[in-house]
Order: C-alpha cells, then structure tokens, then sequence
C-alpha cells in the first residue's frame, strides 16, 4: 500500500464519520438504510487497504544491510519508515547519523 493509499483511507474513513453524525441529525427516518450503503462502501475499501497492509514483503538493503519492505507498489523503505538509508540510520542510533552511509543510497533488495 502507498502512502496516498493510507492516507485515502484515513480520509474515507474521516469522511464517514462525519457524514454520519450530519446526516442521522438531518434525516433520522432515512438514516437507517442509506447508512448501511455507505457503510459497506467504506468497509470494503478498508478491509482491500487493510490486506495489503497485512503482509509487507520483506528483504535486506543491499547497501546498508539493514531490514527493508516493501509495501505493494511504494517501492522499498526501511522498517524504521524511511526510504533512505542515511535517514534510516538517523532513527536506528537514536539521533545520530551513520555518515559511513552515502547520502545518496535507498533502500533497495539485494539483486537476484
């Protein structure tokens, strides 16, 4: 799942929330029936979004040798949430930089 796509989710989902609270205030008689529509259109955008999340594929940077995944289509990131290697260092030491990394690398598996 990408970023956009987690973020479409929050989104949809904040959107629900808030349709629903206007419109049981509006239309309390129809609320019932066009709820559940809506409801199911959402759910099943969050359970597809929510399998994708599920099982992130997994490997090791080539560069760095730390842990990395990928998760569908957003290309690879480090499991501390950056792309970057260097980045990824930052959050691995606990504020300092491994400048052994060069700047320009990101995470990337191994060649097959």
């Amino acid at each position: 799942m990408t970023i956009a796509a987690a973020a479409d989710v929050l989104q949809a989902t904040n959107r629900l929330i808030n349709a629903t609270f206007t419109f049981v205030e509006e239309y309390p008689e129809r609320a019932t029936r066009e709820l559940r529509a809506a409801v199911a259109e959402y759910k099943a955008l969050v359970d597809d979004y929510t399998a994708e999340l599920a099982e992130p594929e997994r490997s090791t940077c080539r560069r760095c040798e730390h842990p990395i995944l990928r998760l569908a289509d957003d290309g690879w990131i480090h499991e501390t949430g950056e792309r970057g290697c260097r980045a990824a260092s930052f959050s691995r030491l606990g504020g300092r930089w491994d400048d052994s990394l060069d700047r320009s690398w990101v995470a990337a598996p191994e060649k097959s």
